[in-house]
C-alpha cells in the first residue's frame, strides 16, 4: 500500500482532479533530469518538472501511459514509457545520441503521480 496524505485522499474522493506523471531521472554522471507528462511544467517538492516546451522531450502523452510491473522474489521490475524526443539534448548531446552513447545506462528512474485540484497545485502531495 502506498502512503498518501489526508489531503490527497480527500481530493481523490471528489473524483474531480488533474493528473500527471512526474519523472526524475538521475544519470550516472550526476545529471538529474525532471519531466512531466502534463501539458505544462509542474513544480513538486521544490523541483520543476518540464513539459518539454518547444524542443521536447515529451513523456507519455496522447494516452501512452506508463506501464510498470513490480515483481516479488528474484524477478526484475520493469517500466515501459513512451518518449518523443523532439530536438532536445542531454548535456548538449542530442537526446537519441545520448541514449545510444549510454548516458541512460544505470540511471535511477523514479516515477510519481501528481493529483491536483487545479493544474499545478501539488500541495496535497504525490504518489
Amino acid at each position: 500500500m502506498k502512503n498518501v496524505s489526508p489531503e490527497l485522499l480527500a481530493l481523490l474522493a471528489t473524483r474531480q482532479f488533474y493528473r500527471a506523471d512526474l519523472f526524475r531521472i538521475a544519470l550516472k554522471n550526476g545529471t538529474v533530469l525532471r519531466y512531466t507528462s502534463g501539458d505544462r511544467s509542474i513544480t513538486a517538492d521544490g523541483d520543476v518538472y518540464s513539459d518539454g516546451g518547444t524542443t521536447g522531450p515529451y513523456f507519455s502523452k496522447d494516452g501512452n501511459g506508463v506501464l510498470a510491473h513490480w515483481k516479488a522474489g528474484v524477478e526484475v521490475d520493469t517500466l515501459d514509457m513512451s518518449v518523443l524526443v523532439g530536438s532536445s539534448t542531454i548535456d548538449g548531446v542530442p537526446f537519441l545520441d545520448a541514449l545510444r552513447l549510454g548516458a541512460f545506462d544505470l540511471a535511477d528512474v523514479q516515477v510519481r503521480r501528481a493529483y491536483m485540484p487545479t493544474y499545478g497545485d501539488t500541495s496535497g502531495g504525490t504518489v
